[in-house]
Protein backbone atom coordinates (compact mmCIF):
# COMPACT_ATOMS: atom_id res chain seq x y z
CA UNK A 1 0.00 0.00 0.00
CA UNK A 2 1.44 3.36 -1.02
CA UNK A 3 1.71 6.17 1.49
CA UNK A 4 0.92 9.75 0.47
CA UNK A 5 3.74 12.28 0.91
CA UNK A 6 1.45 15.31 0.79
CA UNK A 7 1.93 17.17 4.13
CA UNK A 8 -1.65 18.46 3.92
CA UNK A 9 -3.08 14.96 3.65
CA UNK A 10 -3.09 12.65 6.67
CA UNK A 11 -4.78 9.32 7.04
CA UNK A 12 -6.81 8.59 10.14
CA UNK A 13 -5.41 5.76 12.26
CA UNK A 14 -7.20 2.45 11.88
CA UNK A 15 -10.15 1.89 14.18
CA UNK A 16 -9.39 -0.76 16.79
CA UNK A 17 -11.42 -3.95 16.57
CA UNK A 18 -13.77 -4.47 19.49
CA UNK A 19 -15.74 -7.55 20.43
CA UNK A 20 -18.92 -7.43 22.47
CA UNK A 21 -20.12 -10.25 24.65
CA UNK A 22 -22.44 -10.65 27.57
CA UNK A 23 -20.90 -10.54 31.01
CA UNK A 24 -21.40 -14.01 32.26
CA UNK A 25 -19.70 -13.66 35.62
CA UNK A 26 -19.41 -11.13 38.43
CA UNK A 27 -15.80 -10.58 37.47
CA UNK A 28 -16.76 -9.73 33.89
CA UNK A 29 -19.48 -7.41 35.19
CA UNK A 30 -16.98 -5.57 37.40
CA UNK A 31 -14.61 -5.19 34.43
CA UNK A 32 -17.44 -3.77 32.35
CA UNK A 33 -18.34 -1.25 35.02
CA UNK A 34 -14.70 -0.26 35.41
CA UNK A 35 -14.42 0.47 31.67
CA UNK A 36 -17.67 2.40 31.74
CA UNK A 37 -16.50 4.42 34.75
CA UNK A 38 -13.19 5.17 33.03
CA UNK A 39 -14.91 6.47 29.88
CA UNK A 40 -18.04 8.26 31.14
CA UNK A 41 -16.72 9.60 34.46
CA UNK A 42 -12.97 10.08 34.19
CA UNK A 43 -12.41 10.77 30.48
CA UNK A 44 -15.68 12.28 29.24
CA UNK A 45 -16.82 13.81 32.53
CA UNK A 46 -20.46 13.04 31.74
CA UNK A 47 -21.09 11.89 35.33
CA UNK A 48 -19.60 13.19 38.55
CA UNK A 49 -18.21 10.58 40.84
CA UNK A 50 -20.14 7.57 39.50
CA UNK A 51 -22.24 6.58 36.52
CA UNK A 52 -24.22 3.89 38.34
CA UNK A 53 -27.98 4.33 38.74
CA UNK A 54 -30.93 2.39 40.14
CA UNK A 55 -30.74 -0.20 37.39
CA UNK A 56 -27.16 -1.02 38.28
CA UNK A 57 -28.12 -1.52 41.89
CA UNK A 58 -31.39 -3.46 41.23
CA UNK A 59 -30.21 -5.43 38.27
CA UNK A 60 -30.44 -4.89 34.55
CA UNK A 61 -32.29 -6.64 31.75
CA UNK A 62 -30.30 -9.22 29.84
CA UNK A 63 -29.77 -7.01 26.81
CA UNK A 64 -28.00 -4.23 28.71
CA UNK A 65 -24.46 -5.53 28.05
CA UNK A 66 -25.02 -5.18 24.33
CA UNK A 67 -26.21 -1.59 24.72
CA UNK A 68 -23.25 -0.77 26.95
CA UNK A 69 -20.82 -2.33 24.52
CA UNK A 70 -22.30 -0.37 21.62
CA UNK A 71 -22.01 2.83 23.62
CA UNK A 72 -18.41 2.06 24.42
CA UNK A 73 -17.62 1.40 20.78
CA UNK A 74 -19.24 4.69 19.81
CA UNK A 75 -17.22 6.56 22.42
CA UNK A 76 -13.99 4.99 21.21
CA UNK A 77 -14.76 5.83 17.57
CA UNK A 78 -15.63 9.45 18.41
CA UNK A 79 -12.50 9.86 20.52
CA UNK A 80 -10.28 8.42 17.77
CA UNK A 81 -11.82 10.69 15.13
CA UNK A 82 -11.38 13.71 17.39
CA UNK A 83 -7.70 12.93 17.96
CA UNK A 84 -7.10 12.40 14.25
CA UNK A 85 -8.74 15.71 13.36
CA UNK A 86 -6.81 17.71 15.94
CA UNK A 87 -3.47 16.26 14.81
CA UNK A 88 -3.81 17.15 11.13
CA UNK A 89 -1.78 20.22 10.08
CA UNK A 90 -3.55 23.34 8.95
CA UNK A 91 -3.33 24.11 5.23
CA UNK A 92 -0.69 26.65 4.35
CA UNK A 93 -1.93 30.10 3.36
CA UNK A 94 -0.05 31.84 0.58
CA UNK A 95 1.37 35.25 1.43
CA UNK A 96 -0.03 37.78 -1.07
CA UNK A 97 2.84 40.17 -0.32
CA UNK A 98 5.46 37.61 -1.25
CA UNK A 99 3.77 36.81 -4.57
CA UNK A 100 3.45 40.47 -5.46
CA UNK A 101 7.12 41.07 -4.69
CA UNK A 102 8.13 38.09 -6.80
CA UNK A 103 6.02 39.33 -9.71
CA UNK A 104 7.81 42.69 -9.77
CA UNK A 105 10.62 42.83 -12.26
CA UNK A 106 13.95 44.47 -11.33
CA UNK A 107 13.17 47.34 -13.70
CA UNK A 108 10.00 48.19 -11.75
CA UNK A 109 11.76 48.45 -8.41
CA UNK A 110 12.73 52.00 -7.37
CA UNK A 111 16.43 52.64 -7.90
CA UNK A 112 18.62 54.40 -5.37
CA UNK A 113 18.91 58.13 -6.04
CA UNK A 114 22.28 59.06 -7.49
CA UNK A 115 24.41 61.57 -5.59
CA UNK A 116 24.59 64.63 -7.85
CA UNK A 117 26.49 66.86 -5.41
CA UNK A 118 29.53 68.73 -6.73
CA UNK A 119 32.89 68.60 -4.95
CA UNK A 120 34.39 72.02 -4.22
CA UNK A 121 38.04 71.92 -3.10
CA UNK A 122 38.85 75.03 -1.07
CA UNK A 123 42.59 74.58 -1.62
CA UNK A 124 42.10 75.06 -5.38
CA UNK A 125 40.92 78.66 -4.85
CA UNK A 126 42.85 80.06 -1.88
CA UNK A 127 45.15 82.99 -2.74
CA UNK A 128 43.70 83.41 -6.24
CA UNK A 129 42.00 86.47 -7.68
CA UNK A 130 38.44 86.63 -6.34
CA UNK A 131 36.86 87.65 -9.67
CA UNK A 132 38.48 84.72 -11.49
CA UNK A 133 37.32 82.26 -8.82
CA UNK A 134 33.81 83.68 -8.94
CA UNK A 135 33.58 83.12 -12.72
CA UNK A 136 34.74 79.51 -12.34
CA UNK A 137 32.23 78.70 -9.61
CA UNK A 138 29.37 80.35 -11.50
CA UNK A 139 30.27 78.24 -14.53
CA UNK A 140 29.79 75.15 -12.34
CA UNK A 141 26.25 76.22 -11.47
CA UNK A 142 26.73 77.99 -8.14
CA UNK A 143 25.57 81.36 -6.89
CA UNK A 144 28.62 83.29 -5.65
CA UNK A 145 28.92 86.27 -3.32
CA UNK A 146 31.97 87.81 -1.69
CA UNK A 147 32.65 89.02 1.83
CA UNK A 148 35.51 91.37 2.70
CA UNK A 149 37.87 90.40 5.50
CA UNK A 150 40.89 92.36 6.79
CA UNK A 151 44.36 91.22 5.77
CA UNK A 152 46.67 90.49 8.69
CA UNK A 153 49.98 90.36 6.82
CA UNK A 154 51.58 91.86 3.75
CA UNK A 155 51.56 88.56 1.85
CA UNK A 156 47.74 88.49 1.90
CA UNK A 157 47.18 90.42 -1.30
CA UNK A 158 44.14 92.60 -1.80
CA UNK A 159 41.16 91.01 -3.66
CA UNK A 160 42.46 87.46 -3.28
CA UNK A 161 40.47 84.59 -1.80
CA UNK A 162 40.93 83.91 1.93
CA UNK A 163 38.31 81.17 2.38
CA UNK A 164 35.46 79.36 0.56
CA UNK A 165 32.15 78.57 2.33
CA UNK A 166 30.84 75.92 2.02
CA UNK A 167 33.29 73.48 0.48
CA UNK A 168 33.43 69.72 0.04
CA UNK A 169 30.32 68.10 -1.50
CA UNK A 170 27.88 70.93 -2.31
CA UNK A 171 24.38 70.73 -3.76
CA UNK A 172 24.09 72.19 -7.30
CA UNK A 173 22.73 75.74 -7.33
CA UNK A 174 23.88 76.47 -3.77
CA UNK A 175 25.27 79.86 -2.76
CA UNK A 176 29.02 79.93 -2.11
CA UNK A 177 30.59 82.77 -0.13
CA UNK A 178 34.14 83.90 -0.92
CA UNK A 179 36.07 85.62 1.85
CA UNK A 180 38.21 88.27 0.08
CA UNK A 181 41.14 90.14 1.59
CA UNK A 182 41.04 93.92 1.93
CA UNK A 183 44.19 96.01 1.47
CA UNK A 184 46.75 95.33 4.16
CA UNK A 185 47.27 98.26 6.52
CA UNK A 186 50.40 98.00 8.69
CA UNK A 187 49.88 99.07 12.30
CA UNK A 188 51.05 102.52 13.35
CA UNK A 189 54.20 102.62 15.56
CA UNK A 190 53.52 103.33 19.20
CA UNK A 191 54.67 106.72 20.59
CA UNK A 192 57.39 106.37 23.24
CA UNK A 193 57.74 108.49 26.40
CA UNK A 194 61.21 109.85 25.58
CA UNK A 195 59.87 111.34 22.34
CA UNK A 196 57.40 113.45 24.28
CA UNK A 197 60.10 114.59 26.71
CA UNK A 198 62.36 115.75 23.86
CA UNK A 199 59.56 117.80 22.33
CA UNK A 200 58.82 119.54 25.61
CA UNK A 201 62.53 120.43 26.18
CA UNK A 202 63.30 122.12 22.85
CA UNK A 203 63.11 125.67 24.25
CA UNK A 204 65.53 124.94 27.09
CA UNK A 205 65.51 126.21 30.71
CA UNK A 206 68.19 128.35 32.37
CA UNK A 207 69.71 127.18 35.63
CA UNK A 208 71.12 129.00 38.62
CA UNK A 209 74.60 129.24 37.04
CA UNK A 210 73.32 131.55 34.36
CA UNK A 211 73.71 129.00 31.56
CA UNK A 212 71.00 127.52 29.37
CA UNK A 213 70.11 123.95 29.98
CA UNK A 214 71.53 123.04 26.56
CA UNK A 215 75.02 124.27 27.64
CA UNK A 216 75.04 127.65 25.87
CA UNK A 217 75.77 130.82 27.84
CA UNK A 218 72.85 133.00 28.67
CA UNK A 219 71.29 135.08 31.25
CA UNK A 220 70.50 133.50 34.49
CA UNK A 221 67.62 134.24 36.78
CA UNK A 222 68.18 137.07 39.24
CA UNK A 223 70.83 139.02 37.25
CA UNK A 224 70.50 142.57 36.02
CA UNK A 225 71.55 143.82 32.62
Amino acid sequence: MSTSTDPLHTEAPPTPRLSCRQAGSPEALREHRAIRHQVFVLEQGIFAGSDEDERDRKGLPPWWPWAAAAAAVLVVVLATASLAGSGSPEPAVADPGASSEASESPSERPSKKADDRIRVREADYLGRDAKEVKRELEARGFEVKDEKVPATSADQAKDTVAAVRPHGLVEPGSTITLEVYEEFKPPKPEKRDWDEDSEDGDEGDDDESGRWSDGHPGKGKGHDD
